[in-house]
């Protein structure tokens, strides 16, 4: 059964082209599921169809076998027909006796010269009929995830062409005074003249806009920009017409619904408006912290939307992060995630910011012993996503041979770029400007030189910096991050420094850890804070609700929960507090009775037999698994896991593959009575030992979960 033959049979009074008549009918945006089933009664019953270049060639071929193409637009600058040359062969094909269908991209009567060749039609004597279609504005809203329409906050929309034989004269300052969203067609070649008209009518420059070009196609792209920046930031990413171009509040919500898993009948291509940059180091503890968050703090100062993410396996930093830009900081990781993911995380991040700062981990090309551009290292989110990167240097202890430092790093890898250096723990001025002139052969420039001030010196304990919650002064310091870059960084630099994401990032992927319930009890405090945003983000999502505890506080799970997840923290610095929890552990026992448990690390620790903490003192733990663990006993446990699951549980079915890490220094001082969780192996794909522990409805493991393994 052919297309026309399925929905003719699932209607009665198919409208029929009669011999003689012409229909001027519209195609929609491209997608042929948006036809109405007028236009594909039309498509089989034409003689000849005259059609336009914003038909999709999809639709063209639901044209009958004997169907006759006539293309009657614009030729991309080439000599094309006019207007009256269309008007004039609909009417003679029509008098020759022919069955016509006009067909028009959108709807013929919206910006789309049909109500002319209807006009012509009626006066030449020929019947006709009008055939509605999905116009291109809405339909691009709606595949774009933005609403046309929403109570509180528009109660109109706008629509309008961007040309015409009018279009020095039109006036758009009344369209800015309405405070109702615009949508704007045919508008790419006009776009800066248009926006500058709108500015100077009184709209804000931060009034966000959206290019949304080849809607309801394969070829699809939005841009998330502002009113200020939207004409050049197209320019930038090459944006072509046909687009339809979004200006207004409206466009905000884009970001709400793509976190909330708004649905898509196919992956999208998402083009983000910020820029980006990558503040990196050649090792460790030379200061990427402290500069990121002093960077952060000043571009806010000065109004600068900023956004932030964190390379790698890393709890803490985006904490800080956080703290510092008002918004979740995100975990970018290359040899966790699969690209689909890492560019959904960072499409979603980077949403509706000026300026996106992805701080390194380690050092710039430190990572595992695995593929290219699948290392876990910094530089492989430089090459994948074309950032520019800022070099850290620790200058404490050399002068001159930092130069010799930067040009290596420089050209390590062409698919990295060194577009700047900030030097750290400058000892004087004379210092500094010994290391600039070894670096100006190079003519990569210093952006900034910090003194060695140990006030800002972040604190530190065996997991990494102390948490953003625990610091009292945490605005203070802020401050003082914020002051000391205004001091000592070249912000109009760095800003200048940064530039836009490298390709279109997908909207959704499908390589997010399931939730491992529909209400998850999560526990949440000092003990229990390792979790990542991208983790929850994508329970909700799915649908999921959480419901935070504090098992500190001697709160039990939630009783309507049905999950339970006990995340890594630090539940050996409160291993007296946790023992003396009896509400806590006698709720959780019951709980697990007859519902999931699992925990992560610091939450494995907790749902073992036993506690030994830094003092050697032993704890009475919730005895859920059988194993013991030590902080006295230290050993460092740190690298990148994968692990095959051996049994249905919170991760997925058995024999599903899941990737993270480890990073702790507790041991197991008695592996206990358990089915071992998983089959671990390393980032080189070498065997480890099982780890964790299942009994009845609890599970555990040291292994922190970051993403189900895939492309």
């Amino acid at each position: 059964m052919t297309a026309w033959d399925a929905t003719a049979a699932q209607r009665s009074g198919v409208p029929v082209l009669a011999a003689g008549h012409v229909w001027l009918a519209g195609a929609g945006p491209g997608d042929p599921g948006l036809l109405t089933l007028d236009a594909l009664a039309g498509l089989q019953q034409a003689d000849v169809i005259v059609h336009d270049a914003l038909v999709d060639q999809r639709v063209l071929a639901l044209a009958g076998k004997d169907a006759r193409l006539e293309f009657a637009g614009k030729r991309g600058g080439k000599p094309s027909a006019t207007q009256a040359d269309i008007s004039q062969r609909l009417v003679a094909l029509a008098r020759s006796g022919q069955r016509v269908l006009r067909l028009k991209g959108g709807d013929p009567f919206v910006f789309g010269r049909g109500g002319e060749e209807a006009m012509a039609l009626a006066a030449a004597g020929i019947p006709f009929r009008v055939i509605p279609g999905v116009t291109a504005g809405l339909a691009a809203l709606a595949a774009a995830s933005i609403p046309a329409t929403l109570r509180g906050i528009n109660r109109a929309v706008i629509f309008a062409a961007g040309h015409g034989a009018d279009e020095e004269a039109f006036d758009w300052a009344p369209l800015a005074r309405t405070g109702q969203p615009i949508v704007l067609y045919m508008v790419m070649h006009n776009l800066d003249r248009i926006a500058a008209a709108l500015l100077a009518a009184g709209l804000a420059p931060q009034t966000p806009a959206a290019v949304i070009a080849a809607a309801a196609t394969p070829k699809e792209r939005v841009l998330i920009s502002t009113l200020a920046r939207v004409a050049a930031d197209a320019r930038a990413r090459k944006f072509e017409p046909p687009a339809i171009v979004t200006i207004g509040e409206i466009v905000n919500f884009r970001a709400r619904l793509l976190a909330a898993g708004c649905c898509r009948r196919r992956r999208k291509a998402t083009e983000v408006r910020a820029r980006g940059l990558i503040v990196a180091a050649p090792h460790s503890g030379a200061g990427k912290t402290t500069v990121t968050l002093a960077l952060l703090a000043a571009l806010a100062r000065r109004g600068v939307m900023v956004r932030a993410a964190k390379a790698g396996p890393d709890y803490i930093d985006p904490a800080f992060h956080a703290a510092v830009t008002g918004r979740p900081s995100v975990n970018l990781d290359s040899w966790a995630m699969s690209k689909g993911l890492m560019d959904a995380l960072a499409a979603q991040a980077a949403d509706g910011a000026d300026l996106f700062v992805i701080e390194g981990v380690m050092g710039l090309f430190d990572g595992a012993a695995a593929a290219h551009g699948r290392r876990g290292a910094t530089a492989d989110l430089a090459a994948h996503f074309n950032l520019p990167v800022v070099l850290v240097l620790d200058v404490a202890r050399q002068a001159q041979s930092a130069a010799a430092v930067v040009r290596g790093f420089a050209g390590h890898d062409p698919a990295v770029r060194v577009a700047g250096v900030i030097l750290n723990r400058v000892a004087s001025e004379r210092h500094g400007a010994l290391i600039a002139d070894a670096l100006a052969p190079l003519e990569i420039p210093v952006l900034g030189m910090l003194p060695r001030e140990a006030a800002l010196t972040l604190s530190e304990r065996h997991l990494g910096l102390v948490q953003a919650g625990e610091h009292a002064d945490l605005a203070a310091l802020i401050e003082r991050l914020a002051a000391m870059a205004e001091r000592h960084f070249d912000l109009d630099a760095i800003a200048a420094c940064a530039a836009p994401f490298g390709g279109p990032l997908v909207a959704r992927d499908d390589k997010a850890l399931p939730p491992p319930g529909q209400r998850i009890a999560l526990a949440s405090d000092k003990s229990f804070s390792f979790v990542y945003a991208h983790v929850i983000d994508a329970w909700r999502a799915a649908g999921a609700e959480i419901l935070p505890f504090s098992p500190l506080a001697d709160e039990p799970p939630p009783e309507s929960a049905d999950s339970c997840w006990l995340p890594g923290g630090y539940p050996e610095l409160h291993a007296d507090a946790l023992a003396a929890a009896r509400r806590f552990s006698t709720s959780l026992r019951r709980f697990a009775e007859t519902r999931p448990v699992h925990g992560e690390c610091g939450g494995y620790m907790v749902l073992g037999e036993s506690l030994e903490d830094a003092a050697g003192h032993r704890h009475a733990m919730t005895g859920l698994l059988s194993h013991a663990t030590s902080f006295a006993r230290r050993r460092l446990h740190l690298g990148y896991r994968s692990a095959l699951l051996l049994s249905n549980g919170p991760f997925g079915r058995a024999g599903a593959i899941v990737r993270g890490h480890e990073f702790h220094y507790a041991s197991l001082v008695s592996t206990g009575r358990d089915e071992p969780f998983a089959d671990i192996s390393d980032a080189e794909g070498r065997a480890l030992e099982k780890t964790g522990g299942q009994r009845g409805y609890v599970s555990g493991t040291f292994f922190h979960a970051i993403a189900a393994a895939g492309g």
